[in-house]
């Protein structure tokens, strides 16, 4: 192999035989989708500029390396390449100018920057870890939810380029890492996880998974994992596998997949905890298909469908679109939920509405297991926090429908919305309060020393149980995390109106418990 210096490179993207003539050199026989997926992305992203490092070390290659392609016959190169994306045409004198500190053109370069792809010297799979913005959100009003993105900055001859939203991705190469890898993988770049937990490679996951449940494998070519494999790795990496089973069954087959219900609930309140979601399932299309495994990063958030009268629903039950990284496409797919035979389908589309490659060729997604890493000291589980949310809103709703049959008895009561997540204590006494208390400094001032002076001392992370109705927010319960879930203790709950308030009040009498200490935000 030859170690002999190159130039950056600079290149217009022009067309997909650009685009693949970088990824792809000499390699003409097939282009993968990826390839052409990830064009129309970055064509979407408006991108008209690829400054390219010939001569790139990459953490997760240099593992896979050293694990797998070292010993191969062929002599794979130790060197990758990495592209570099901008959204305006950018030449030499430019860049040049922003590598001697010019302010202006330093500014100018990493404004425009808008993402970077590894490409591996392996002519199957030469997608590394990509890392792509987020194409313009154009519905404000339902917005993305991306919580598990997080910053990455990277470094082009000294020029620091900072992406401020976005999780990584690659393509699996079936020698080192299968769908199941990749997904941990992804999901381990998590912002969830910076502030413990080192981002494992590619081999190290799939090391992981074979520490202790072998199965008569050999770790290397991967072939894929099992699921007790997936857990094991989870573990072995320092955190805590949480299991969300699907729903709908029928006699003799198992579980057969999700309810549009719980599944839909349950990927908001983990998206929105921050958590990216390992989802299992079975991919269906006339010639085949087979058992797959992909990671949803974020959700299009929907209007609240206002629930019938004295009853409740969840508010994100109606949830159209995930966006999920999948190695068999790109990253950020839009998947469309659907639901046939009460069981929840997925399938991909375009990130845009504009023209370009169908993605039918996928067939349709079949998710019946979701796998969620979480730190060890989060012990209460979704499912268990959502029960607990169903129990303080059927009881909101009986005391509502007391106090207002009371005086009329043909009164109705407005129905309710339930939301559910996680959060960290820090996050919420931070972020979460100053959005929700934005232009009320004073009840933000005293909420936030009510919950440090009265409340005792709060776990890491925090259920959140959030109750109201189309117009807003009636009270958030805040739950410990780290007892069992027979347990499942309050720390207190903050009321949003002086009338629920009362009404909350009332119901501590009968269950003190239920609401541990009662603060007013209003």
């Amino acid at each position: 192999m030859s170690n002999t210096s190159k130039p950056i490179v600079i290149h217009p993207l022009t067309d997909l035989a650009v685009f693949q003539s970088l990824v792809c050199p000499g390699n003409v026989r097939k282009t993968p989708p990826q390839l052409t997926y990830i064009f129309e992305y970055l064509r979407d992203l408006g991108v008209k500029t690829i400054i390219e490092e010939q001569n790139y070390f990459d953490r997760d290659y240099l593992a896979e390396f050293a694990n797998f392609y070292s010993l191969a016959a062929k002599g794979y190169p130790n060197i990758c390449r990495r592209l570099h994306f901008f959204t305006e045409n950018i030449d030499r004198a430019q860049l040049e100018a922003a590598c001697g500190n010019s302010a202006a053109e330093t500014t100018l370069v990493t404004d425009l920057f808008v993402g970077f792809s590894v490409i591996r010297p392996i002519p199957s799979a030469p997608f590394g870890r990509t890392v792509l913005a987020w194409y313009t959100d154009t519905t404000p009003t339902t917005p993305r939810q991306i919580q598990p993105c997080r910053a990455y900055t990277v470094h082009l001859a000294g020029v620091a380029l900072t992406l401020k939203q976005g999780l990584a991705w690659q393509q699996q190469d079936a020698g080192v890492s299968a769908c199941a890898t990749i997904g941990l993988w992804t999901m381990l770049h998590s912002a969830s996880f910076n502030d413990r937990h080192a981002v494992p490679t590619t081999p190290d996951v799939t090391q992981a998974a074979h520490r202790n449940v072998a199965v008569g494998s050999r770790v290397f070519p991967s072939v894929g994992l099992r699921f007790e494999q997936i857990c094991e790795a989870v573990k072995v990496l320092g955190l805590s596998p949480f299991i969300i089973e699907g729903d709908v069954s029928a006699r003799g087959k198992g579980t057969l997949g999700f309810s549009e219900d719980k599944f839909c609930s349950s990927m908001a309140a983990l998206i929105r905890s921050g958590y990216p979601c390992l989802l299992m399932g079975e991919v269906k299309r006339p010639d085949g298909g087979g058992l797959h495994v992909s990671v949803v990063v974020g959700f299009r958030s929907t209007t609240p469908k206002a629930p019938a009268a004295g009853k409740f629903s969840f508010a994100d039950a109606n949830i159209k679109y995930l966006y999920i990284h999948d190695d068999n496409i790109g990253p950020s797919v839009k998947f469309e939920v659907s639901v046939k035979s009460k069981r929840v389908e997925l399938t991909p589309g375009r990130p845009t509405a504009g023209s370009g490659q169908s993605l039918s060729y996928y067939g349709k997604f079949i998710p019946f297991r979701i796998l969620v890493a979480v730190d060890s000291d989060l012990r209460t589980s979704a499912d268990q926090l959502n029960r607990a949310g169903i129990r303080a809103t059927l009881q909101m709703l009986h005391a509502m429908t007391a106090a207002a049959t009371a005086s009329n008895p043909k009164a109705a009561v407005p129905g309710l919305l339930l939301e559910t997540r996680f959060i960290k204590y820090a996050n919420f006494m931070t972020e979460e309060m100053s959005a929700y208390f934005s232009s009320k400094a004073a009840v933000l001032s005293k909420v936030r020393l009510q919950l440090a002076e009265a409340v005792p001392p709060m776990s890491l992370h925090l259920g959140i149980i959030r109750i109201g109705d189309t117009t807003g927010r009636y009270l958030d319960i805040l739950h410990d995390t780290t007892d069992s879930d027979v347990n499942h203790p309050v720390f207190a709950t903050i009321c949003y109106d002086a009338n629920i308030h009362k009404m909350v009040n009332a119901m501590v009498v009968s269950v003190p418990d239920r609401f541990g200490i009662v603060i007013a935000g209003y």
